[in-house]
């Protein structure tokens, strides 16, 4: 017969009638059973999925995995720790009885050194604080279980038996600064390999400074005095745009103002900031004198330079130098604590200079100056004869030019102030004569000699008679 639920009738009959009963016989077919197992290979710990195929109706299935654990599972998967030949095999239960598969050797589990570790972590870190250290051990088929040892700079190892992880953390705290080694080593039964970090401990940077004078006025030198311990690199920010890198910088303030300071420093572990809001205030510097220098005299067409000075040198920069010169015209310069004016006139004259003075403070300075301008002087003259025989006349002209006066000195003692003049020596001699002119500008001299000679002297020798006696 074939598999499956088959009624059964029976009827019994004799002379007084006929009865019948029916009765239900099941017929079934013994389980049939086979299964796979995906990998059937690799390194410990090996995780391999089991499926069944299984004919007929089934109760209970228990699988025997060879190493000593089981299943009840319709496809189970079994974690292999241990390296090794397992040999697997699937019982099932049913209602027409019990069937069983066993695969010999089925499973082969293998031990996979360890090829690399590798050790994460921060490369600085400050006083006082804690790291975390990540070891990961490569390849992923790694066996397992695996011995983590930490140590500290060579100290004491930290044993960390029989994890079944392929990745470690370690947290360590920091008490002293310097220079660190951490090292890990990665171990299972196959071999082991080992990974070191460096890491730079820091004292935490608590930046600090001083800055003399606070305030005053414009221009300001403030001298700014580092304070900070164990910092490597500074940042000055002076607030009115200027930075710096020194140590200790010198800065000027220029502008009146209240500024903020920023100091940030830093070393191999970071960096930390202290700002000091209203650090410095400049006052206003105000203008109190104007001097204004330059030549008293000129002549046309030279070039002159005039000289405007404020006081005090403290005042507050830039400053705005105003000039009105007579018959030139205005001029404005933006300059620092003096403003030179450079000037030529083309026709003789007094002329007046004036130069005003104003800062960002307020009230303004101011200066005056006169300069005399002239044609330009020269001297000189004519005399004749200039050689002969005392007693010497000679006659002197005047050959200068744009002069208001003159003065000779004729060399023997006379003085005159002629244009032309007629003079007499009378005696022998070398006479230096000397023409001294002059305007509102200056003089100017002129000099030749005069060389006067004795007359010659004549002798007549007569003749001498003598008598005799």
């Amino acid at each position: 017969a074939s598999p499956g639920v088959h009624p059964i009738t029976v009827t019994a009959q004799n002379a007084c009638g006929v009865v019948s009963a029916t009765a239900a016989i099941t017929i079934c077919q013994p389980p049939e059973v086979s299964f796979s197992a995906e990998p059937t290979s690799g390194p410990a710990p090996l995780a391999v999925s089991f499926t069944s195929r299984i004919t007929g109706e089934v109760t209970s299935r228990l699988w025997d995995f060879g190493d000593g654990t089981t299943s009840t599972g319709e496809a189970p998967v079994n974690l292999y720790l241990h390296p090794g030949v397992y040999t697997v095999t699937l019982t099932v239960t049913g209602t027409c009885g019990t069937a069983s598969l066993t695969r010999s050797e089925l499973i082969h589990v293998w031990i996979q050194p360890p090829q690399a570790v590798a050790l994460e972590g921060p490369a600085t870190a400050l006083v006082g604080t804690s790291s975390t250290f990540t070891a990961t051990v490569s390849p992923a088929t790694a066996s397992t279980p695996i011995t983590y040892t930490w140590q500290v700079d060579g100290g004491p190892p930290e044993v960390r038996a029989g994890s079944l992880y392929r990745s470690d953390a370690y947290e360590l705290s920091w008490n002293l600064p310097g220079l660190h080694s951490i090292t890990v080593t990665a171990q299972n039964a196959a071999g082991a390999v080992a990974a070191t970090q460096m890491v730079t401990v820091c004292g935490r940077l608590e930046p600090d400074f001083v800055a003399e004078p606070t305030s005053g006025a414009a221009p300001l030198e403030v001298t700014f005095t580092n304070l900070t311990a164990g910092a490597t690199a500074l940042l000055w920010d002076f607030g009115d745009g200027a930075t710096s890198t020194v140590t200790n910088p010198v800065h000027i303030y220029s502008q009146p103002g209240s500024y903020t300071v920023t100091l940030t420093v830093a070393n191999a572990c970071g960096e930390e900031v202290r700002v000091v809001p209203g650090c410095v205030t400049v006052l206003c510097g105000a203008l109190e004198g104007l001097a204004l220098d330059g030549p008293a005299t000129g002549a046309v067409g030279e070039t002159y330079a005039f000289t405007a000075t404020v006081s005090p040198p403290g005042a507050a920069l830039p400053v705005t130098y105003e000039w009105e010169v007579e018959w030139q015209g205005a001029f404005t310069h933006t300059e620092g604590v003096s403003d030179v004016l450079r000037l030529a006139w083309p026709s003789p004259g007094r002329y007046g200079l004036q130069v005003s003075a104003t800062n960002a403070c307020g009230a303004a300075v101011s200066a005056t100056h006169t300069i005399t301008i002239c044609w330009p002087l020269t001297a000189g003259f004519v005399a004749t004869p200039i050689v002969g025989v005392a007693p010497l006349e000679v006659l002197f002209l005047d050959a200068s030019s744009n002069h208001d006066w003159r003065v000779w000195d004729l060399g023997d003692g006379c003085t005159s102030a002629e244009a032309t003049l007629r003079h007499r020596y009378e005696s022998p001699g070398v006479y230096t004569v000397t023409l001294t002119v002059g305007n509102a500008c200056g003089q100017a001299t002129a000099t030749r000699q005069i060389t006067v000679s004795a007359p010659a002297r004549w002798y007549v020798f007569l003749p001498m008679v003598v008598r005799s006696p």
